[in-house]
């Protein structure tokens, strides 16, 4: 089983790189991502926390910008766009400073003066996906754990996420894996299907509800029978593979530490209406790291 649980977290941390490279704008040496390759290229990155974007035609890059005056955008982006695209007479009022609204508008551009240039449907741009690591300790309530001892466990996730319409929304699929202990002989191993909705939705701090809705798991206890005096008649193993449906509630937090990464803390599976505890009071907590990928 663990065997299992490293080669599905080998499979999370694949990742398609898109194409970097350095460049120098205004003195300052970026390493820059080529979202679009064209007579208009568009470049970027999140450098400092932020996100970056810059155009690149007939080898001069310039830098688009969003300022903040007074409380409000200046949007000195589309002047930029707008000059740079007049010979398609485009109009880019309706941009929006996101990397999806910036890539369709300039290979809108790009098809429009170049003949042989391609629009490609860049699923990057609509969906972003963060991959993640924590470990944490669970007394595993909905179990029976007949002296509610604590199992440590560890676990990956792959979050997928909309960028541009459906910020706060998000999927995560889960794969756990819980270590027995001398006080309870259990372990077991679990992939979960789960939805989470951010309540706070910050640039380097969020808070979040997690709902797991399906978890498939495979699990190793020790099933003892006793005698009427307590003593131990028979031990067996018992493993059992099932399906649940637990809809099961928790809290997550997540606060930025690099421009790309969050440290995460997790309170799981705190409550869970379609499966039944051991009426002890749950104990899942969690602390990890996650990184956009």
């Amino acid at each position: 089983m663990k065997k299992v649980f490293s080669l599905l977290i080998c499979i999370l941390s694949l990742q398609f790189i898109n194409a970097q490279e350095n460049y120098t704008v205004n003195g300052e040496t970026y390493t820059l991502h080529t979202e679009v390759d064209g007579n208009l290229s568009l470049l970027w990155n999140t450098i400092d926390k932020e996100y970056r974007y810059f155009t690149k035609k007939n080898g001069t890059i310039m830098e688009l910008k969003n300022t903040k005056k007074d409380g409000d955008f200046q949007k000195e982006y589309k002047k930029t766009l707008e000059a740079l695209t007049k010979d398609a007479a485009m109009d880019p009022k309706n941009v929006r400073f996101t990397l999806g609204s910036l890539t369709s508008y300039i290979q809108s551009y790009n098809s429009i003066t170049d003949p042989d240039f391609v629009i490609v449907e860049n699923e990057s741009s609509m969906l972003s996906t963060r991959l993640g690591f924590y470990g944490g300790i669970t007394n595993s309530v909905y179990t029976p754990n007949p002296t509610n001892a604590k199992n440590p466990f560890m676990g990956a996730e792959l979050e997928i996420y909309d960028e541009e319409n459906w910020t706060r929304h998000s999927a995560a699929i889960t794969t756990e894996y819980v270590f027995e202990s001398d006080d309870y002989d259990y372990s077991a191993f679990e992939v979960g299907l789960n939805y989470r909705f951010r309540l706070i939705n910050g640039k380097d701090f969020r808070a979040f509800i997690n709902a797991k809705l399906v978890s498939f798991i495979y699990s190793d206890s020790e099933r003892v029978i006793f005698n009427d005096d307590g003593s131990v008649f028979s031990s067996e193993s018992n493993t059992e593979a099932s399906l649940e449906f637990p809809v099961g509630l928790g809290i997550g937090l997540a606060y930025r530490i690099t421009p790309n990464g969050f440290l995460t803390l997790g309170y799981n599976d705190i409550v869970a209406p379609g499966i039944n505890n051991n009426d002890e009071f749950p104990i899942d907590f969690s602390l990890g790291y996650k990184f956009r990928l």
